[in-house]
Protein backbone atom coordinates (compact mmCIF):
# COMPACT_ATOMS: atom_id res chain seq x y z
CA UNK A 1 0.00 0.00 0.00
CA UNK A 2 2.68 2.49 0.51
CA UNK A 3 4.60 2.16 -2.60
CA UNK A 4 1.18 2.37 -4.39
CA UNK A 5 1.41 5.88 -2.70
CA UNK A 6 4.48 6.74 -3.27
CA UNK A 7 3.62 5.40 -6.85
CA UNK A 8 0.67 7.89 -7.37
CA UNK A 9 3.46 10.86 -6.60
CA UNK A 10 5.48 11.87 -9.79
CA UNK A 11 8.06 13.40 -7.47
CA UNK A 12 7.92 10.47 -5.35
CA UNK A 13 8.42 8.74 -8.40
CA UNK A 14 11.50 10.36 -9.75
CA UNK A 15 13.32 10.03 -6.59
CA UNK A 16 12.11 6.12 -6.38
CA UNK A 17 13.99 5.94 -10.09
CA UNK A 18 17.12 7.81 -9.08
CA UNK A 19 17.74 5.55 -6.11
CA UNK A 20 17.20 2.39 -8.18
CA UNK A 21 19.85 3.86 -10.75
CA UNK A 22 22.30 4.85 -8.14
CA UNK A 23 21.68 0.68 -7.01
CA UNK A 24 22.53 -0.34 -10.16
CA UNK A 25 25.37 1.23 -11.19
CA UNK A 26 26.99 0.97 -7.50
CA UNK A 27 26.80 -2.62 -8.11
CA UNK A 28 27.81 -2.69 -11.61
CA UNK A 29 30.62 -0.71 -10.19
CA UNK A 30 31.58 -3.77 -8.00
CA UNK A 31 31.18 -6.30 -10.56
CA UNK A 32 33.26 -4.51 -13.59
CA UNK A 33 36.53 -3.93 -10.44
CA UNK A 34 36.40 -7.98 -9.66
CA UNK A 35 36.65 -8.52 -13.37
CA UNK A 36 39.52 -6.09 -13.82
CA UNK A 37 41.24 -7.90 -10.59
CA UNK A 38 40.87 -11.12 -12.66
CA UNK A 39 42.00 -9.86 -16.08
CA UNK A 40 45.70 -11.02 -14.73
CA UNK A 41 44.45 -14.31 -14.29
CA UNK A 42 42.46 -14.95 -17.05
CA UNK A 43 45.16 -14.03 -19.55
CA UNK A 44 48.12 -16.01 -17.53
CA UNK A 45 45.26 -19.09 -17.94
CA UNK A 46 44.67 -18.92 -21.62
CA UNK A 47 48.52 -18.36 -22.52
CA UNK A 48 48.89 -21.59 -20.69
CA UNK A 49 46.07 -23.15 -21.97
CA UNK A 50 47.29 -22.32 -25.70
CA UNK A 51 50.64 -23.29 -24.78
CA UNK A 52 49.26 -27.21 -24.04
CA UNK A 53 46.98 -27.08 -27.14
CA UNK A 54 49.79 -26.70 -29.19
CA UNK A 55 51.18 -30.23 -28.11
CA UNK A 56 54.06 -29.93 -26.29
CA UNK A 57 52.34 -30.51 -23.14
CA UNK A 58 55.21 -29.43 -20.86
CA UNK A 59 54.00 -26.95 -18.38
CA UNK A 60 52.92 -28.05 -15.04
CA UNK A 61 49.63 -28.38 -13.69
CA UNK A 62 51.21 -26.66 -10.77
CA UNK A 63 51.55 -23.74 -13.26
CA UNK A 64 47.69 -22.96 -13.32
CA UNK A 65 47.71 -22.83 -9.35
CA UNK A 66 50.57 -19.80 -9.89
CA UNK A 67 48.86 -17.48 -11.69
CA UNK A 68 50.33 -14.54 -9.42
CA UNK A 69 53.72 -15.68 -9.65
CA UNK A 70 56.93 -13.77 -11.77
CA UNK A 71 59.88 -15.61 -12.00
CA UNK A 72 63.19 -14.19 -12.81
CA UNK A 73 66.31 -16.03 -13.72
CA UNK A 74 69.52 -13.60 -14.09
CA UNK A 75 72.63 -15.74 -15.77
CA UNK A 76 75.11 -15.63 -18.13
CA UNK A 77 75.19 -17.32 -21.76
CA UNK A 78 73.49 -20.46 -20.93
CA UNK A 79 70.33 -18.74 -19.76
CA UNK A 80 70.46 -15.89 -22.91
CA UNK A 81 70.97 -18.60 -24.87
CA UNK A 82 67.47 -20.39 -23.52
CA UNK A 83 65.82 -17.00 -23.84
CA UNK A 84 66.97 -16.27 -27.33
CA UNK A 85 65.76 -19.94 -27.73
CA UNK A 86 61.86 -19.13 -26.66
CA UNK A 87 60.42 -20.14 -29.77
CA UNK A 88 61.51 -23.36 -29.61
CA UNK A 89 61.49 -24.06 -26.05
CA UNK A 90 58.63 -24.06 -23.39
CA UNK A 91 59.23 -21.23 -21.05
CA UNK A 92 56.63 -20.07 -18.72
CA UNK A 93 54.99 -16.86 -19.34
CA UNK A 94 55.82 -15.58 -16.31
CA UNK A 95 59.56 -16.27 -16.99
CA UNK A 96 61.70 -13.05 -17.66
CA UNK A 97 65.47 -12.97 -17.91
CA UNK A 98 68.55 -10.78 -17.00
CA UNK A 99 71.22 -12.42 -19.09
CA UNK A 100 74.47 -11.68 -20.98
CA UNK A 101 77.49 -14.09 -22.52
CA UNK A 102 80.50 -14.09 -20.83
CA UNK A 103 79.35 -12.40 -17.88
CA UNK A 104 81.61 -12.62 -14.42
CA UNK A 105 80.49 -11.27 -10.92
CA UNK A 106 81.77 -8.28 -12.04
CA UNK A 107 78.87 -8.29 -14.28
CA UNK A 108 76.45 -9.67 -11.77
CA UNK A 109 77.55 -7.02 -8.71
CA UNK A 110 77.41 -3.38 -11.16
CA UNK A 111 74.73 -4.18 -13.86
CA UNK A 112 72.41 -7.02 -13.60
CA UNK A 113 71.65 -6.47 -9.67
CA UNK A 114 71.02 -2.67 -10.50
CA UNK A 115 68.74 -3.99 -12.88
CA UNK A 116 67.30 -6.61 -10.49
CA UNK A 117 66.77 -4.18 -8.04
CA UNK A 118 64.89 -1.97 -10.36
CA UNK A 119 62.47 -4.49 -11.24
CA UNK A 120 62.05 -5.52 -7.77
CA UNK A 121 61.60 -2.01 -6.46
CA UNK A 122 58.28 -1.18 -9.26
CA UNK A 123 56.79 -5.30 -8.49
CA UNK A 124 53.40 -5.25 -8.82
CA UNK A 125 51.90 -6.22 -5.62
CA UNK A 126 49.25 -8.37 -7.11
CA UNK A 127 52.27 -10.95 -7.61
CA UNK A 128 54.60 -13.24 -5.50
CA UNK A 129 58.63 -12.72 -7.41
CA UNK A 130 60.81 -15.51 -7.26
CA UNK A 131 64.71 -14.77 -8.57
CA UNK A 132 66.61 -17.33 -9.59
CA UNK A 133 70.74 -17.01 -9.82
CA UNK A 134 72.76 -19.08 -12.18
CA UNK A 135 76.20 -18.12 -12.04
CA UNK A 136 79.82 -18.66 -11.90
CA UNK A 137 81.47 -20.90 -15.02
CA UNK A 138 83.00 -17.84 -16.84
CA UNK A 139 84.86 -17.05 -13.43
CA UNK A 140 86.12 -20.73 -13.70
CA UNK A 141 88.58 -19.73 -16.86
CA UNK A 142 90.83 -17.43 -14.70
CA UNK A 143 90.06 -18.73 -10.80
CA UNK A 144 92.02 -21.25 -9.09
CA UNK A 145 90.29 -20.68 -5.70
CA UNK A 146 86.66 -21.28 -6.74
CA UNK A 147 85.99 -21.35 -2.47
CA UNK A 148 86.41 -17.51 -2.31
CA UNK A 149 84.75 -17.38 -5.54
CA UNK A 150 81.76 -18.60 -3.93
CA UNK A 151 81.53 -16.46 -0.63
CA UNK A 152 81.86 -13.67 -3.21
CA UNK A 153 78.91 -14.88 -5.35
CA UNK A 154 76.99 -15.70 -1.64
CA UNK A 155 77.67 -11.94 -0.49
CA UNK A 156 75.95 -10.49 -3.52
CA UNK A 157 73.61 -12.60 -3.14
CA UNK A 158 72.83 -12.80 0.52
CA UNK A 159 72.95 -8.75 0.38
CA UNK A 160 70.08 -8.79 -2.19
CA UNK A 161 68.47 -11.01 -0.37
CA UNK A 162 68.12 -9.01 2.79
CA UNK A 163 67.08 -6.04 1.10
CA UNK A 164 63.56 -8.14 -0.28
CA UNK A 165 62.66 -10.65 2.21
CA UNK A 166 59.30 -10.90 1.34
CA UNK A 167 60.89 -12.33 -2.23
CA UNK A 168 62.59 -16.11 -2.84
CA UNK A 169 65.72 -16.22 -4.44
CA UNK A 170 66.80 -19.58 -5.34
CA UNK A 171 71.25 -20.40 -6.36
CA UNK A 172 70.27 -22.83 -9.25
CA UNK A 173 73.42 -24.85 -9.13
CA UNK A 174 76.37 -23.93 -11.94
CA UNK A 175 75.54 -27.33 -14.32
CA UNK A 176 79.01 -29.32 -15.94
CA UNK A 177 81.39 -29.10 -18.45
CA UNK A 178 82.70 -31.47 -20.66
CA UNK A 179 86.33 -30.51 -20.27
CA UNK A 180 87.11 -32.20 -23.81
CA UNK A 181 84.99 -30.77 -25.92
CA UNK A 182 85.49 -26.98 -23.62
CA UNK A 183 89.11 -27.57 -25.04
CA UNK A 184 88.29 -28.31 -28.53
CA UNK A 185 85.95 -25.51 -28.47
CA UNK A 186 87.97 -22.67 -27.41
CA UNK A 187 90.99 -24.15 -26.07
CA UNK A 188 90.24 -23.66 -22.31
CA UNK A 189 91.51 -25.40 -20.07
CA UNK A 190 90.42 -23.17 -16.61
CA UNK A 191 86.78 -23.99 -16.35
CA UNK A 192 86.83 -27.71 -15.12
CA UNK A 193 84.09 -29.92 -13.63
CA UNK A 194 86.02 -30.49 -10.54
CA UNK A 195 85.79 -26.79 -10.21
CA UNK A 196 82.19 -26.73 -10.58
CA UNK A 197 81.69 -29.39 -8.19
CA UNK A 198 83.73 -27.55 -5.34
CA UNK A 199 81.74 -23.90 -6.15
CA UNK A 200 78.57 -25.79 -5.62
CA UNK A 201 79.24 -27.26 -2.60
CA UNK A 202 80.83 -24.28 -1.12
CA UNK A 203 77.95 -22.53 -1.88
CA UNK A 204 75.40 -25.20 -0.06
CA UNK A 205 77.87 -24.90 3.23
CA UNK A 206 78.35 -21.11 2.84
CA UNK A 207 73.99 -21.15 2.58
CA UNK A 208 73.34 -24.13 5.49
CA UNK A 209 75.18 -22.06 7.64
CA UNK A 210 73.37 -18.56 7.08
CA UNK A 211 70.02 -18.24 8.98
CA UNK A 212 68.26 -16.22 5.61
CA UNK A 213 64.60 -17.91 5.48
CA UNK A 214 64.28 -16.75 1.80
CA UNK A 215 67.48 -18.31 0.18
CA UNK A 216 67.25 -22.07 -1.70
CA UNK A 217 69.80 -24.04 -3.25
CA UNK A 218 68.45 -26.00 -6.59
CA UNK A 219 70.79 -28.75 -7.43
CA UNK A 220 70.30 -29.56 -11.26
CA UNK A 221 73.66 -30.61 -11.06
CA UNK A 222 72.50 -34.39 -9.72
CA UNK A 223 69.36 -34.15 -11.51
CA UNK A 224 69.27 -33.67 -14.98
CA UNK A 225 71.27 -35.42 -17.84
CA UNK A 226 73.03 -32.81 -19.80
CA UNK A 227 74.30 -33.09 -23.66
CA UNK A 228 76.35 -30.34 -24.54
CA UNK A 229 78.09 -29.81 -28.26
CA UNK A 230 80.37 -27.32 -26.88
CA UNK A 231 81.37 -28.68 -23.57
CA UNK A 232 80.07 -25.41 -22.16
CA UNK A 233 76.46 -24.88 -23.76
CA UNK A 234 73.84 -27.40 -24.37
CA UNK A 235 71.59 -28.67 -26.62
CA UNK A 236 67.98 -27.77 -26.54
CA UNK A 237 66.55 -30.82 -24.62
CA UNK A 238 68.82 -30.28 -22.07
CA UNK A 239 67.74 -26.17 -22.09
CA UNK A 240 64.04 -27.91 -21.76
CA UNK A 241 65.02 -29.94 -18.88
CA UNK A 242 66.88 -26.89 -17.23
CA UNK A 243 63.57 -24.66 -17.68
CA UNK A 244 61.06 -27.81 -16.17
CA UNK A 245 63.43 -28.20 -13.23
CA UNK A 246 63.05 -24.92 -12.08
CA UNK A 247 59.62 -24.98 -12.46
CA UNK A 248 59.04 -28.44 -10.61
CA UNK A 249 61.44 -28.97 -8.77
CA UNK A 250 63.66 -25.67 -7.67
CA UNK A 251 60.96 -23.14 -7.08
CA UNK A 252 59.00 -23.23 -3.56
CA UNK A 253 55.51 -22.18 -4.97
Amino acid sequence: MYLCKILKSKKNFFYLFIFVVFVIIIVLAIFYSNIGKKNDKIRFKEELIKKNEIGKNLIDKVLYKSVYSKVIIVGDSRMELIEKDKKNLDIPVNYSFIALSGSKIDWLEKYAIKDLNKYLDNADSHYKYHVVFNMGVNDFEFCDNVYLKAKEYFNIYKKVALKYKNINFYLLSVNPVDEEKIFDSYRCVGRTDKKVRDFNNELKKLLARDTLKNIFYCDSYSNIKFDSPDGLHYDEKTNQNIINFISRKCLNI
